[in-house]
């Protein structure tokens, strides 16, 4: 008798020993898991924030080479104008131009050229999530899964499906350049993250 409650004893012991074994490597394989999800989601939002990055390079690319268009003859005069709709006549020393130490944010025009809006807050989500309204963006859905990132602003959509944002800070400028500073910034659940970047713009290719 002593002996089968002694056996009893021994596997009762052993069935714990692997029921807590078993719950502990599924716990370790459940946290390798959401671990490796979360990494593979941050790492897509940083590939849109890249791409975001490169987009308003491409855009104050965009707005030079149409005041360059617009008005040959006087380069130097127009290159840098913020709205480059606004260079049409070439009268550009009344116009603004894009200055040193100004935040922007982009709005696109209903013919899909691109704007420089000046705003006085610096995008701060950490310290100032309140003043960062007007460089929110918001993703439009396109067609079969394609989508674009827009202004919020713009597109009139409920700043609590902002998306990304991103401010354009000129850190320093010439008679013929300009050193702009890229900021992108975005919620992953209640994280903040940031990509920073630069980018040098001449008054020649």
């Amino acid at each position: 008798m002593n002996k089968t409650k002694s056996k009893r004893g021994e596997t009762l012991i052993e069935v714990l020993i692997s029921v807590t074994s078993l719950i502990l490597i599924s716990t370790a394989a459940s946290m390798t898991i959401m671990a490796s999800i979360k990494g593979t989601q941050l790492s897509k939002e940083y590939l849109v924030a890249q791409n975001l990055s490169a987009e308003a390079k491409e855009i104050i690319n965009n707005i030079r080479d149409t005041n360059w268009l617009m008005c040959p003859t006087k380069k130097e005069e127009c290159w840098n104008i913020a709205d480059s709709q606004g260079s049409s006549d070439c009268n550009c020393s009344g116009k603004a131009k894009i200055e040193d130490g100004s935040n922007y944010y982009t709005i696109q025009g209903n013919n899909k050229e691109w704007h420089l809006e000046k705003e006085t807050p610096i995008l701060d989500l950490e310290n100032s999530p309140e003043l960062a309204t007007s460089y929110a963006l918001c993703r439009e859905v396109l067609e079969d899964n394609v989508y674009n990132y827009i202004s919020c602003l713009q597109d009139g959509t409920d700043l609590d499906n902002a998306a990304f944002y991103r401010s354009i800070t000129v850190t320093g400028e010439s008679e013929s350049s300009l050193n702009i500073g890229i900021k992108i910034q975005w919620y992953s659940g209640t994280q903040i993250n940031t990509l920073h970047t630069s980018a040098l713009i001449s008054n020649s290719l």
